[in-house]
């Protein structure tokens, strides 16, 4: 089986036993993709995410995961099909994105281009157990990357977003967001609240920043967008960064963001889209 990683003996043991056909959840995934018109044929595209969704069973993360995005598949229509989905739509709805947008090496965001995954915080145990992060793959600046937020209210928003020389997480209160210097806005994010005071902000497993801030009860209903944020049901600040994968779950400590990095990281690399 190539692109097994041979130096985490749990991982080969699983698939010598088993074989990446036979988990369940990459399965129900390439059934998925192909009730939306596409399918999942690319050479150790399968090998690949069946070890991926190995890996997060023996680090205990599939478990804590609301919604994972996998961004691949033989065409555009098949990112309809997230990898994983305990909560949230059938489907991912993609708008504004054409096929051109789209390659092996992830999907290029821009202006009216969003992905919809139909979960909102009605969805989630808890405001105070929650995070979100996604794999850029390119650099961009002036865009909020993911996320949800109340127009006209800085209470209520949570999001990933990236300027020019910053990069910076919410959840909720807007007025108090982490914020750390970050020109190049490359690599894998992930924002993380396993506390009401404490959040922080991780990059490629390295915390970058952290607030003691609560959220209050602050939460909104609207749903979470990927490459741009839902503003009170409308785009906000699109991003032109190509994507490659993204995470919405409960919380996550130090040692669970960093086994989710490595197995993030595992994965670009598996299919040649690393950085």
């Amino acid at each position: 089986m190539s692109g097994l990683n041979l130096r985490d003996p749990a991982l080969v043991a699983r698939c010598s036993a088993s074989g990446p056909s036979e988990e369940p959840e990459l399965s129900d995934w390439v059934s998925r993709v192909q009730g939306r018109g596409s399918d999942v044929t690319g050479a150790g595209v399968q090998t690949a995410y069946a070890n991926f969704l190995i890996g997060l069973k023996i680090d205990s993360l599939l478990p804590l995961a609301y919604r994972i995005g996998a961004y691949s598949g033989d065409g555009l229509v098949a990112l309809e099909a997230p990898l994983y989905k305990a909560a949230g739509a059938t489907i991912d709805t993609l708008t504004g994105f054409v096929s051109g947008d789209y390659s092996a090496t992830g999907l290029v965001g821009g202006t009216g281009k969003r992905l919809r995954t139909g979960l909102d915080f009605s969805m989630v145990a808890s405001i105070n157990d929650f995070s979100m992060g996604l794999y850029a793959r390119t650099s961009t600046s002036g865009c909020v990357q993911m996320g949800c937020a109340t127009s006209g209210d800085t209470t209520r928003g949570c999001f990933i977003e990236h300027s020019a020389a910053n990069v910076g997480a919410s959840m909720w209160d807007t007025a108090s967001e982490i914020v750390v210097s970050d020109a190049s806005g490359v690599g894998f994010y992930l924002a993380s609240r396993v506390a009401s005071n404490d959040l922080r902000l991780y990059k490629n497993g390295s915390q970058i920043g952290s607030t003691a801030t609560s959220p209050g009860n602050n939460s909104n209903l609207f749903e979470i967008w990927v490459h741009d944020a839902c503003l009170s049901n409308a785009g906000w600040a699109p991003s032109g960064q190509s994507y490659s994968f993204y995470w919405i779950g409960k919380g996550l400590n130090n040692t669970q963001q960093g086994n989710l990095r490595s197995r993030v990281q595992t994965l670009q690399t598996a299919l040649s889209r690393q950085v």
